[in-house]
């Protein structure tokens, strides 16, 4: 009889290795499964939740159970097995525009009001998404406009932030404030999601995608890009608003060397051009 967990039963899996004894496993089982999360639109970080995460705990709690398991080595030969999340902040920076960014706010304020705050929160924070999926009502302070980054959320369960410097708190402009208490009740449930679907349950972003922002692009003719690109856009804004990096590292949980590597010209316009070169000429 095949070993039975929790993993087994969750539809990310079943439908591709739930007849498998675990000494039947093999790296070909685990590449096709990550291909059958792909071509379900999954975000990469989830599939690497369900691969690198829940799967390598579901066979060590296998062989600590005294079942015949795989050596967890070749099992995930790299050659084969890619984590699909690594590097996605170091990929091509590629932002929204200023003017697509409000078009996509009013489109979603217009058409689906439930998720007109989610998208406002996402690019006016530059939160990862599984950060605005996380986020309870208990990390909220509206009165001091901060936000609490205590947590993310990935393949509905709770985890602590992707990096230690992950785990900070983002100041706020008014206007979010104003969108985010048309959102909350008075007196909300600590623990309640911030943003959730339409029937109330936690928002899972490869859903999110698939339903909701790749429809949203099409009428509006806007180039489909991710929805974590939202962060590129919140980043590539104050950089070229003139804020100084360090800031923009406390706000958004990443490293100085990352901002001045991927971000610093990713939004320097012809006009600021203009600009500079007017100053110093002056």
């Amino acid at each position: 009889m095949a070993y039975q967990s929790p993993l087994a039963h969750s539809h990310h899996v079943l439908p591709q290795l739930g007849d498998l004894h675990i000494d039947e496993l093999g790296s070909r089982h685990i590449a096709e499964l990550q291909l059958h999360l792909r071509d379900r639109a999954l975000a990469p970080g989830t599939i690497d939740a369900v691969i690198q995460s829940a799967l390598r705990g579901m066979l060590r709690d296998a062989e600590l159970a005294g079942y015949r398991t795989p050596e967890i080595r070749k099992l995930y030969d790299t050659r084969f097995i890619v984590r699909q999340d690594r590097g996605r902040e170091m990929s091509e920076i590629d932002p929204f525009t200023d003017e697509e960014r409000e078009r996509i706010i009013e489109w979603f304020l217009r058409n689906r009001p439930h998720y007109h705050a989610f998208v406002y929160f996402r690019f006016w924070t530059g939160t990862r998404p599984s950060e605005a999926i996380g986020l309870r009502c208990r990390d909220v302070d509206l009165k001091a406009r901060r936000i609490r980054i205590r947590r993310s959320r990935v393949c509905r369960h709770d985890g602590p932030p992707k990096t230690g410097k992950s785990k900070r708190d983002v100041v706020i402009h008014d206007q979010l404030v104003t969108v985010l208490l048309s959102r909350m009740s008075l007196d909300p449930e600590p623990d309640a999601f911030v943003f959730t679907t339409v029937t109330g349950a936690a928002i899972e972003e490869s859903t999110f995608v698939r339903r909701e922002w790749l429809p949203a692009l099409r009428p509006l003719r806007i180039r489909p890009r991710p929805f974590y690109n939202t962060r590129h856009t919140y980043i590539s804004s104050l950089l070229a608003a003139e804020d100084k990096p360090l800031f923009v590292c406390r706000q958004t949980g990443t490293s100085l060397e990352m901002i001045e590597r991927h971000y610093a010209d990713a939004r320097f316009s012809a006009e600021q051009l203009d600009r500079l070169l007017s100053a110093t000429s002056g």
